[in-house]
């Protein structure tokens, strides 16, 4: 299997290469005209460079003016360069330009700044041995297969329908300059024979709903539960700080984050803001949206409640909602915060998952009231996501 290189190019030309064109609609060029003035003009070139930083790369522009350009370019640059400098903006690949199926062999990708494999309609039909029934991982927003590549190699593979031609070449774009340890990153794609699907790195301890849901309990001890609960919390905040525009989880919940190597957390189902509409299923559970918001837009402080929701069910090991009364979790939590408040812990205490309530109090306690603020009804008394993962951390250093 070969990588593929996606050349980053400032204009489309797919009339004078022969090519499958991956750009997006903003960069085709329409035909151009044959014509004296045309020939004379002098091109404006540009040159993309990436620097690596920690939360990702930021591209720079640099170019050579020409006496020749008009207004309209001028003012363009001037504006793109601006940007860039004020870290308001992060550059994409301007055009993704894929070669035909007959050119596949000598061609290297690499898509903006991490390389994703390009496979056959075929590879991952034999992968997951014609998407058989038997390979779906269990998921209620999308069908997720488990697949074994020729090389051996364990993938998630994800088969998409009803989706635009545009709207998926956005997802690899886009999902291409995203890369976090907390994150199920898309490793590859495909898109020949009318199918469009991603492919990811596998999760083999299977999702954390799999694991608060088990009908013997939940078994993880509370040092994973604490480094979980950091993981999701720096995912989000990756997606929330380290985006431009911000990307906000449209669905946070424990069936969106599977559990890789040693239990660490990898958020998935996230988008860019131009994917809710056909890209991502969403099907919401009420229990994890903020009562607030739901007929609104969601904003940072929806995640901040629904993380709340989850963290919750770290310290309880319960479910959302009690099946006998019908109470939501986070209403009983709050008949008990009065008790928290008078100095009483030990009350609460014992309303916890008793996998875990011999753990240290300091950090049961600081836990319990860091969940509370996140389902809090002001928005304004919330933490942000940033403040979440530096009391995580701490309480899991000096707790």
């Amino acid at each position: 299997m070969a990588f593929w290189a996606v050349k980053q190019i400032d204009q489309c030309e797919q009339e004078s290469i022969r090519s499958g064109c991956f750009c997006l609609p903003e960069f085709r060029s329409s035909k151009k005209k044959s014509t004296k003035d045309s020939e004379s003009n002098t091109k404006l070139l540009t040159s993309i460079s990436s620097e690596k930083s920690s939360t990702g790369s930021v591209s720079k522009v640099t170019g050579t003016e020409s006496d020749s350009w008009d207004s309209n370019s001028k003012k363009q640059l001037r504006s793109t360069e601006n940007d860039v400098q004020s870290n308001r903006s992060l550059l994409m690949s301007s055009c993704l330009r894929v070669p035909k199926t007959g050119e596949r062999e000598a061609e290297t990708i690499s898509v903006s700044t991490r390389n994703l494999r390009r496979f056959s309609y075929k590879e991952l039909e034999i992968a997951t041995n014609c998407f058989d029934k038997s390979k779906l991982v269990s998921h209620p927003s999308f069908k997720l297969y488990r697949g074994t590549l020729a090389t051996g190699e364990t993938v998630y593979v994800r088969r998409l329908s009803g989706v635009s031609d545009n709207r998926f070449r956005k997802a690899v774009e886009s999902q291409s300059q995203l890369e976090h340890e907390n994150l199920l990153c898309i490793s590859g794609f495909a898109d020949d024979q009318g199918e469009q699907i991603l492919v990811s790195e596998p999760a083999y301890h299977g999702t954390l709903a799999d694991h608060l849901h088990d009908i013997s309990g939940c078994s993880l001890p509370w040092n994973s539960r604490i480094s979980i609960a950091i993981g999701i919390a720096r995912a989000v905040t990756y997606l929330l700080w380290r985006q431009n525009p911000p990307i906000i989880h449209q669905d946070l919940r424990p069936q969106n984050i599977f559990l890789g190597d040693n239990f660490v957390p990898k958020v998935a189902n996230y988008s860019s803001p131009y994917q809710y509409s056909d890209m991502y299923v969403k099907v919401r559970s009420w229990e994890y949206y903020d009562p607030e918001s739901l007929s609104q837009e969601q904003t940072e402080t929806c995640n901040v409640y629904s993380f709340g929701v989850i963290l919750l069910q770290l310290l309880t090991g319960k479910p959302t909602h009690d099946p006998r009364t019908k109470e939501n979790l986070v209403n009983r939590a709050m008949r008990y915060q009065n008790k928290v408040q008078d100095g009483n812990f030990e009350a609460v205490r014992l309303k916890l998952d008793p996998f875990i309530i011999e753990e240290s109090v300091v950090q049961l306690e600081a836990c319990w009231n860091l969940a509370l603020r996140c389902v809090g009804k002001n928005h304004d008394e919330r933490p942000t996501m940033e403040e979440i993962v530096e009391s995580l951390e701490d309480f899991q250093e000096h707790g």
